[in-house]
């Protein structure tokens, strides 16, 4: 790719026009990230232009900064400030819109998400460094309701972090014990970030109950089953009138 082309593609990313910025300039940058088509000077380039997006004043740009990065770990690229940087933006922002009318997809908690699923798999970061940026933007205050799939993308990123050998057994559930804490409200009608946390938590039970997956291709979670036994324990209180909990973890 020419200089003259990526330059135009990294302009455009920051476009308020979704067809402008997603249809084209991020398809066809993931697409040549992944392929290689890219220089280690560009590359470079793409990388320091997404890290000051991250502090863009608007959403749009912000967003996609965290996913051109986490196209660029995907690739092999890295550098530990990176995963710095995406927490500090990923645990501040509060503009948590997924679809916007106007603006196409913005999806912060998605991006960022996929960022630090990405670092993981690719075991750039201890998986429990993950875990806890993952529940703190949980069970984080927020007026947003989660609408699309966003926790789906959390709990992809969570099994990624899970997959870490590193983990034992104590490590690998200790983080639960943060999320039941903030789910015990008595409220009558409990506080997005709550709705948001339990879904969340349903999302990855199912997913540990099968084949996780990482770029279509099956990845082994050890302590599966304590995992799945933490995580029933922490959803449990929310329902406690539909269903018990009866599985031992191993």
């Amino acid at each position: 790719m020419d200089d003259e082309t990526l330059d135009q593609l990294l302009t455009d990313l920051a476009s308020p026009d979704p067809v402008v910025r997603d249809e084209k300039a991020y398809t066809q940058l993931a697409q040549a990230i992944s392929d290689r088509e890219l220089t280690q000077d560009q590359l470079k380039r793409v990388a320091t232009t997404m890290r000051e997006r991250l502090r863009h004043d608007e959403i749009q740009a912000r967003t996609f900064g965290a996913l051109v990065l986490a196209a660029l770990v995907e690739a092999g690229e890295w550098d530990d400030a990176w995963f710095v940087e995406v927490r500090d933006w990923y645990l501040a922002e509060t503009d948590l819109r997924g679809y916007d009318e106007t603006l196409g997809w913005l999806h912060a908690v998605a991006h960022g998400a996929d960022f630090f699923g990405e670092s993981a798999a690719a075991d750039r970061v201890p998986g429990a460094d993950v875990l806890q940026v993952l529940v703190t933007r949980c069970v984080t205050p927020t007026e947003y309701v989660w609408r699309e799939q966003e926790e789906v993308r959390l709990a992809a990123a969570f099994a990624m972090a899970l997959t870490d050998r590193r983990l034992d057994k104590d490590s690998a559930v200790a983080w639960s014990a943060e999320v039941a804490a903030a789910l015990e409200i008595d409220v009558p009608s409990p506080p997005p970030f709550w709705s948001n946390t339990v879904r969340t938590l349903q999302t990855l039970y199912v997913g540990l109950d099968h084949q996780v997956l990482h770029s279509g291709e099956p990845v082994d979670i050890k302590h599966v089953g304590a995992i799945q036994e933490a995580v029933a324990a922490t959803i449990q209180p929310t329902q406690p009138w539909f269903w018990r909990a009866s599985r031992t973890g191993t």
